[in-house]
């Protein structure tokens, strides 16, 4: 039972001057709280601590909740208290900014999906799955084609907004269980976990492909951009968890250099159309005939 509060405690919750006494302040804390934090008054009470720092959740008289860190002391001894004292400090904001930060941390800030340190992590996690299950992993890497020139003729700002864009339709293309990043500029990656069969990953490419054609903007100014998508797969052509990433971005990178809007899908087939391949494996044959 609360037998005396400051005229600020009261404030930091917005209830009115003097509404907590007489009251118990354990019922403005979080129901999934208020066992730890009666365990820890009681022990208080009970003399088995001195005092205690922790930090709940409490309603806040508009029905929110708010985040505050509460010390209590039990000062029997003294006599302008023979109680427990409470002190609470508004945390929220601190612990918003925290959480702001841990989530930069992982997370691009233009387009809010998740960045390169993130991705590799979930690649790292789909490719011990795919091990472990005896399935396929695919990797994507899609390019802007032309993208400085969209900062350099209509702004930051516009480039900006198609960069927010392609990443939302980037989100609609693909499933709940895959992962779309930002890795730098104009440059995403997507995963593909748990792909049963390597042609499933060619058609989310194609789907992502016709999706990226249709215009951007209003129609009073409609824009059409164009990508290159260089794709791979594990355990096909990669053996660990970063070399995919790495294969499928040199493949988007290649196929800018040739032609726009074309899908780079390697796999054992396509190596064995490979010119320089078949090549090598005549000569192969030919010094073996010859031994």
């Amino acid at each position: 039972m609360t037998r005396f509060e400051s005229p600020a405690a009261a404030g930091v919750l917005g209830y009115p001057a003097g509404y907590l006494v007489g009251r118990n302040r354990l019922e403005t804390i979080h129901p999934r709280a208020a066992r730890e934090a009666r365990a820890a008054f009681r022990a208080l009470v009970a003399g088995d601590q001195r005092g205690f720092t922790a930090q709940y959740r409490v309603r806040r008289a508009n029905g929110a909740w708010t985040r505050l860190e509460v010390t209590g002391q039990n000062l029997p001894a003294d006599p302008r208290v023979r109680g427990v004292v409470l002190e609470s400090r508004d945390v929220s904001q601190a612990r918003g900014a925290a959480d702001y930060a841990r989530y930069l941390a992982t997370h691009d800030a233009l387009t809010g999906l998740p960045n390169r340190s993130l991705m590799l992590d979930r690649i790292g996690q789909a490719v011990a799955r795919a091990h472990r299950d005896h399935q396929h992993v695919a990797v994507m890497a899609i390019d802007i084609d032309w993208f400085r020139m969209v900062n350099e003729t209509r702004g930051h700002a516009a480039g900006d907004t198609l960069l927010r864009q392609v990443s939302e339709r980037l989100r609609q293309a693909t499933r709940d269980i895959d992962t779309v990043a930002r890795v730098s500029g104009d440059l995403f990656l997507v995963l593909l976990p748990a792909v049963e069969a390597p042609g499933l990953a060619g058609k989310v490419a194609e789907r992502i492909l016709a999706d990226l054609r249709r215009p951007f903007g209003a129609s009073d100014r409609e824009r059409h951009v164009s990508v290159s998508i260089g794709m791979s797969l594990y355990p096909q052509d990669a053996t660990c968890a970063e070399r995919p990433a790495r294969v499928c971005r040199r493949r988007a990178a290649r196929r800018q250099d040739r032609r726009h809007w074309r899908l780079s899908l390697f796999s054992p087939v396509d190596r064995s159309r490979n010119p320089r391949a078949n090549g090598a494996r005549r000569r192969a044959a030919a010094r073996r005939g010859a031994g």
